[in-house]
């Protein structure tokens, strides 16, 4: 305790954030109450912006990393020329004598009216050290008539003894009466604040003006500083050490900012370089559910860990910590190897450490620097994490440019976002049980690539076993089909093959070897197909045959624009074969059953001890990490809202333009048609096992099975059945 109010005294307030969230935003009162209100107000550095650029205006809002709120993310570039003109707001008294905040100044409503441009940038945190006891002492002395007191105690004392006794040799009472705006001030939460302009100086004139109207027992005005100097705060946006003792209360920190407004993002070049957002274009993005108001729990488990691995006796002192990163689902302790021991000490007592700190689901990961070990503990509580907060991004905006399929797969540990391309990823296979969050995962992925592939370069095939996971598609245009029977899932698989090959002969017909190629090349480009099946176990165990289309795709779609996604809740061998895996370089696995399942997708154990509800592990070929863990999004928490949201998106892109399909229609087959292409398939004539693929009623399976005897498709042999038809005939139901 002794060591962290000593810290407090040192360091007053941060001068910098190490990492910064960066928004753009509109109202900008409400988002003032939010922050100030905030419990890490006093932790980072805060700044609201505003960029004025001809007739537009834009404001922006910077947070630290950990602190995060649902705006509109935006990057930022600060870029400040030699002969730009920076002026700084200082106070003309000392900082405990209030302005007048009755008035309404409303600063950055006053620089948005004049004509000229200006950048206005306005850092502010609150102070959680002693800064009261100063101020009071200064306080103090103004009562006994030294008006101005000097910052320092020592020499301030001193000033005040020196005009008490010119008082008493002059006979001239100086003392002041007790004043009650400066007391309200002092009482009040403080915050260190600075504010830097860059503008004209026709603009700085104006805006001193002003603040006339706000002077009380102090005034402010800006003031022209060296730009050399200057320059690398205003872009690193931190204070300077000097700024220490300029303190704001709230009420004087509102005066500041605008009310309520609406402003226009920048569209075109000013004279001051300052902040370029990329807001996205995409207007279907309004449609998706906003994110509610979230904070990270901050609760660190170090000492829960050090506890632990002393119990154990792996260590005798606490561990020396790099860093600790926060996420959605998980908290890494970054620590240093003791000198006496290796990563393979603490590997093989990976239970031990499990029982010792109470937690099943903690891992170890090699750390990315020499002697770094990586503790991955859960965290008390899983935040979702919202598709529209990724799609909103900077970072997604840039990443889609340069992919044709871009899809975003969830935020890693270390918090950053982890997008991929499926037509760099080829294929996709998901896994997970029930509630691990693989069926949402499926749904962002789709809903990813309908709101980031123009309408008419996207065709989707849908098989839906399970009737439900799906259908919310089914009245999309550019879903061409969706099908939930099994047998017409294969007869699509067969016309997609067809198609594939089709679209190969077009390709050397035109003298090009890939779907990229040969839409560079031409006007009438083909959209690329992208097949889900969201349950591939159900197929496979009805019907074998499945597992050849699924390889004839696999090994030859990614060229000809053609591309799988996979999920299943069941990843056995007998579903995910060999020849099924090595065609499938990007595997993600959320929660299964059992470490067998996990090595099974992924090669390695570990994804039996994930978290569910989105806690994932994605293994991606050529990937730096041969394991990556994530955080999958989430569409909306309410189902209500989801389904509102699929509707509104479906009535939005049915008034775009879309592709034509290219696979005939799948005609649906009648139940005894199904029955003749089961038996041709596999040659089974058992009742009980034609009634396990046929998923209908034995009693009706046994009817069928009589009319084929009278078709003159089977004859009755003892207790059962056999084929009696040739086998030309059994080729055309194949």
């Amino acid at each position: 305790m002794i060591l962290i109010y000593l810290n407090k005294i040192i360091n007053k307030t941060p001068l910098v954030n190490k990492s910064n969230n960066f928004y753009q935003v509109n109202d900008m009162a409400d988002i003032l109450e939010r922050i100030l209100s905030s419990r890490y107000i006093g932790n980072g550095v805060y700044s609201v912006e505003q960029v004025k650029a001809g007739e537009e205006i834009v404001n922006f809002l910077m947070t630290p990393s950990f602190d995060k709120y649902p705006y509109k993310a935006a990057t930022s570039t600060l870029e400040i020329e030699e002969n730009t003109n920076i002026f700084s707001l200082s106070l003309n008294s000392p900082t405990f004598l209030p302005l007048d905040i009755n008035q309404k100044l409303d600063l950055l409503k006053e620089l948005a009216n004049l004509d000229d441009d200006s950048y206005i940038q306005i850092l502010f945190c609150k102070r959680t050290d002693n800064w009261r006891v100063p101020l009071i002492n200064k306080y103090e002395a103004y009562l006994k008539g030294n008006t101005n007191p000097l910052d320092n105690t020592l020499l301030c004392n001193v000033q005040t003894k020196v005009i008490n006794f010119l008082s008493s040799v002059t006979g001239v009472n100086e003392t002041i009466d007790e004043i009650e705006e400066i007391e309200n001030k002092i009482l009040q939460d403080g915050f260190r604040i600075e504010v830097r302009l860059v503008a004209s100086d026709s603009v700085v004139k104006n805006v001193n003006e002003s603040l006339k109207s706000i002077t009380l027992f102090n005034s402010a005005q800006f003031n022209q500083v060296e730009t050399l100097e200057y320059a690398p705060y205003l872009q690193s946006r931190s204070f300077r050490h000097e700024s220490v003792d300029i303190i704001f209360s709230k009420q004087e920190l509102l005066l500041l900012l605008q009310k309520e407004t609406t402003f226009k993002p920048i569209t075109n070049n000013s004279s001051i370089k300052a902040i370029n957002s990329t807001p996205q274009n995409n207007s279907a993005l309004q449609i998706l559910a906003d994110p509610p108001p979230q904070q990270i729990a901050n609760e660190s488990k170090e000492k829960l860990l050090n506890q632990g691995l002393k119990r154990i006796k792996l260590i005798k002192q606490d561990l020396k910590i790099k860093e600790i990163v926060k996420s959605a689902s998980v908290q890494i302790i970054k620590a240093y190897i003791p000198k006496d021991k290796a990563y393979s000490n603490f590997k093989n007592k990976i239970e031990d450490i499990r029982a010792a700190t109470g937690n099943q689901n903690i891992t170890l990961e090699i750390g990315d620097e020499p002697d770094i070990i990586n503790f991955c503990l859960p965290q008390d509580q899983q935040h979702p994490i919202y598709l529209k907060t990724f799609l909103e991004s900077p970072q997604f905006e840039k990443f889609k440019q340069d992919n044709e399929l871009p899809i975003i797969i969830g935020e890693k540990t270390d918090g950053k976002p982890l997008f991929g391309s499926l037509t760099n990823f080829r294929h996709m296979l998901v896994s997970g049980t029930s509630g691990s969050g693989k069926s949402v995962f499926v749904n962002t992925v789709i809903t990813t690539l309908l709101l980031s592939v123009p309408s008419d370069r996207l065709n989707l095939y849908l098989i839906d076993p399970k009737f439900v996971e799906l259908s919310v598609y089914e009245t999309f245009p550019q879903t061409k089909k969706l099908v939930t029977d099994m047998m017409d899932s294969l007869v699509l698989l067969n016309k997609i093959c067809i198609q594939m090959d089709k679209r190969y002969e077009l390709f050397k017909e035109q003298g090009v070897k890939n779907i990229q190629d040969y839409n560079q090349k031409e006007d009438n480009r083909i959209p690329y197909m992208v097949i889900v099946i969201d349950e591939f176990a159900d197929l496979m165990i009805t019907n074998k045959t499945v597992e050849n289309y699924i390889i004839r795709i696999a090994q030859k779609g990614r060229a000809a624009g053609i591309h799988l996604i996979l999920a299943t809740q069941r990843p056995s061998v007998d579903v995910v074969t060999g020849l099924i895996k090595a065609n499938m370089p990007v595997r993600i696995s959320f929660k299964v059953a059992s470490g067998t399942d996990s090595r099974t997708i992924l090669d390695k154990t570990g994804a039996e001890k994930l978290m569910g509800k989105g806690d994932g592990i994605a293994k991606i070929e050529g990937c730096l990490n041969e394991l990556e863990r994530f955080q999958a999004p989430v569409i909306s928490m309410d189902s209500e809202e989801e389904g509102r949201i699929f509707e509104q998106l479906s009535n939005y892109f049915s008034e775009l333009p879309t592709s034509k399909d290219e696979i005939d229609d799948v005609r649906i087959l009648t139940p005894i048609e199904k029955l003749k292409a089961h038996i041709a398939q596999t040659g089974e004539t058992r009742i009980s096992e034609l009634q396990k693929m046929m998923g209908i009623r034995i009693n009706d399976v046994s009817n069928l099975v009589k009319e084929l005897v009278q078709e003159g498709w089977l004859q009755k042999e003892g207790r059962g059945y056999k084929l009696i038809i040739s086998e030309e005939e059994l080729e055309e139901w194949r």
